[in-house]
């Protein structure tokens, strides 16, 4: 029954129905309660934390998240508090705490690598690229990428390639780098004219590209809500319950 009401929880949250999503977490999160599941509890916490984000309710979101963290370290289930701190991480990178952001995503990306967890470990190296790109720190930033690069190269990803060669290119035309931006920027537009030979079609040079989609206005601040933090498609995990996909650094 708790099975089947998350499940149809996470279809309609899917299709944009996230007040009759939260009906159904809701009377899971009642019957796990009723019965004592304490994983069933935390899975049901974690469920409304996820639809509370997307609703943009981030204070309340953290109340139901923080508490499924506490069941999964209770359970020592550490792939439910690795996609919990990922998720909080998420939550105050929205709130601009990038502090606050990074603390969450280091211990994330600590768990995912005890864990093997390789597509999961990206998702948190990126994110984490991206709070230190906020925060100004963009050794660290590029570091992040760097190693979630090397990891989409050799699992041949080719979407996740390209956002990250791009997120690299921006990093080093913000360290005033143009040649090693033009050289990232090159490569993520090779591989995207591969895809849709549409996309080579432009009378700009590597380098300025990259310095021209830097400069765009709100190009750092486009309001992405209905996006999520993380870059990795979902997968068949129960905690990637809903199909968000994060923004690379060129589309924040």
């Amino acid at each position: 029954m708790v099975w089947s009401l998350d499940n149809l929880g996470k279809a309609l949250s899917r299709r944009g129905k996230l007040s009759e999503a939260r009906a159904h977490y809701e009377e899971s999160l009642s019957i796990s309660e009723q019965l004592g599941d304490r994983q069933g509890v935390a899975s049901s916490l974690e469920n409304l934390g996820r639809l509370l984000y997307r609703q943009g309710d981030y204070g309340e979101a953290v109340v139901y998240l923080q508490k499924s963290l506490d069941l999964y370290r209770e359970r020592a289930d550490m792939a439910g508090v690795a996609w919990v701190l990922n998720m909080l991480g998420r939550i105050a990178y929205r709130q601009h705490d990038y502090a606050g952001a990074q603390s969450h995503l280091q211990e994330s990306v600590m768990l995912f690598r005890d864990l093997g967890d390789r597509d999961s470990l990206k998702s948190s190296l990126e994110n984490l690229g991206k709070s230190f790109f906020r925060d100004g720190d963009y050794d660290s930033a590029r570091l992040m990428y760097e190693e979630a690069l090397q990891m989409c190269r050799e699992s041949g990803d080719d979407h996740g390639t390209e956002a990250c060669l791009e997120s690299l290119a921006h990093i080093a035309y913000k360290q005033n780098k143009p040649g090693l931006a033009s050289t990232y920027a090159s490569e993520a537009r090779s591989i995207a004219a591969s895809k849709s030979p549409r996309s080579s079609q432009s009378s700009h040079s590597d380098q300025e590209w990259a310095r021209s989609i830097t400069d765009q206005t709100g190009y750092w601040g486009r309001n992405d809500a209905g996006n999520a933090f993380d870059t990795t498609p979902p997968s068949a995990s129960s905690h990637m319950s809903d199909p968000d996909v994060m923004p690379t650094i060129a589309n924040l």
